[in-house]
C-alpha cells in the first residue's frame, strides 16, 4: 500500500513540474468580450494556471477571428515581450476606426521559460468615440399635442443588402431608461439601461450586437 501511494505522489509531483501555462479570462478594461468601449487604446488584462510566475507574453490582434485563428493578426503582434505583466496592457496596435470589433489572444512563458498554447479568442469593440463617425439621428415623440407620455414607444426601420456584410450592431443613447425590441423580439435582458449618469454633464450609450434578429430586408 504504501509503494502504491509512493508511485502516485511521485507522478502527481512529475505531471505537476511537466504541466504548462494556461492563459485564461481574457477581459479588456476589466469587462469579458465588451461590444463596445469608449477608447481607441484600450487595456487587456488575463489570468494564468498552472504558473507561479510570468516571465514572458505574447499578444495578438486581428479585424477577423478566423484570420486570428491562422495566425494573421492584421492590428497587432506584440512578439514575445518579457514581462510579468498581465494586468492593463495598453493595446498598442494599428489605430481602429470607431465602430470596429477586434478579436485578440494571449499566449504566455512561465519562470521556467515554458510556452502555453494561445489562449481561446476574445473580442472587443470600439464604440462610438468621434461624433463625426455617427450617420444616425434622434427619433423621438414630436410633442405637438401636449401630452406628457412617460414611457413612449419609439421607432425606426433600417434595411440590410446582405446577411454577408457581418455582425449588425445597434447603438442606442437614450435621456432615460429604455428596452430595445428589433422585428418583435427583445434584445438582451436588461430593463434599466443606460446605467446612471449625471446628463447635464454627459449621456450613456449602449451597444448591442443585433445580429440574430435582424433579418434581409426591410426591418
Amino acid at each position: 500500500m504504501k509503494k502504491v501511494l509512493l508511485v502516485v505522489l511521485l507522478l502527481s509531483v512529475v505531471a505537476r513540474l511537466e504541466a504548462t501555462p494556461k492563459v485564461k479570462h481574457l477581459r479588456c478594461e476589466h469587462l469579458d468580450n465588451p461590444l463596445a468601449v469608449n477608447t481607441l487604446w484600450p487595456r487587456l488584462s488575463w489570468q494564468i494556471d498552472d504558473c507561479k510566475q510570468q516571465s514572458a507574453y505574447s499578444i495578438e490582434v486581428a479585424s477577423d477571428s478566423v484570420a486570428l485563428v491562422r495566425g494573421k493578426a492584421d492590428l497587432w503582434k506584440s512578439g514575445r515581450v518579457q514581462s510579468d505583466r498581465q494586468v492593463l496592457l495598453d493595446y498598442a496596435g494599428k489605430a481602429r476606426a470607431g465602430r470596429r470589433q477586434c478579436y485578440w489572444r494571449v499566449k504566455v512563458w512561465d519562470e521556467n521559460r515554458r510556452e502555453s498554447k494561445w489562449s481561446q479568442v476574445a473580442r472587443f469593440g470600439i464604440g462610438i468615440i468621434d461624433g463625426n463617425t455617427m450617420h444616425g439621428k434622434y427619433i423621438a415623440m414630436d410633442g405637438a399635442d401636449g401630452s406628457d407620455v412617460r414611457s413612449p414607444l419609439l421607432f425606426s426601420t433600417f434595411k440590410i443588402e446582405t446577411k454577408e456584410q457581418g455582425r449588425v450592431m445597434c447603438h442606442v443613447n437614450s435621456l432615460g431608461y429604455h428596452e430595445v425590441y428589433v422585428n418583435g423580439h427583445k434584445v438582451g435582458n436588461a430593463v434599466l439601461a443606460p446605467a446612471v449618469s449625471q446628463l447635464g454633464k454627459r449621456s450613456l450609450i449602449v451597444t448591442y450586437d443585433i445580429t440574430d434578429y435582424a433579418v434581409k430586408g426591410k426591418n
